[in-house]
């Protein structure tokens, strides 16, 4: 399996905009903060099992697994930042190293073993992955974000 330049762009593109974006928008921004009226702080909960629910048709365990752990990190995430582009950048990213870098891992192995082997660590690669730009962007929001309006302030002064 190998890809051209624009097909993986136009793929790339689609993954950003379908996964990353939309099911953050419905999912997050949309879902969890309904949830938030009327749950109180544990919607985030709702919206993530909803989420997994969601993935229940991959007939995968571990995926589903996977999918399910992702959406308490991002639901968590959102609570906390107010902001959903932590997460979306977060899925985007995981849903573009499936589609297009994890592929060619398991080419590149070859080996049975290795790819079985590959198979239970993929998604504790994900997941750090996604854990890590969570931290990014609540260290963002917590020490750069004021700085960044700081400067904002005394530049329209």
């Amino acid at each position: 399996m190998f890809f051209h330049g624009s097909t993986i762009a136009i793929g790339v593109a689609i993954l950003i905009v379908f996964t990353g974006f939309a099911e953050e928008l419905l999912f997050r921004g949309l879902l969890q903060h309904l949830a938030g009226e009327v749950f109180g702080s544990m919607g985030f909960l709702l919206s993530s099992l909803l989420f997994a629910i969601v993935y229940l048709g991959a007939l995968d365990g571990t995926y589903i697994l996977f999918v399910a752990l992702a959406g308490l990190l991002f639901g968590w995430c959102v609570r906390r930042t107010g902001s959903i582009w932590g997460v979306v950048g977060a899925h985007s990213a995981i849903s573009v190293g499936v589609a297009y870098v994890w592929p060619y891992t398991d080419i590149a192995l070859g080996n049975p073993v290795t790819q079985q082997a590959s198979a239970l660590i993929e998604p504790a690669m994900w997941s750090l992955l996604a854990f890590g730009i969570g931290l990014l962007v609540l260290a963002i929001r917590r020490w750069l974000w004021p700085i960044i309006q700081s400067l904002a302030a005394r530049m329209r002064r």
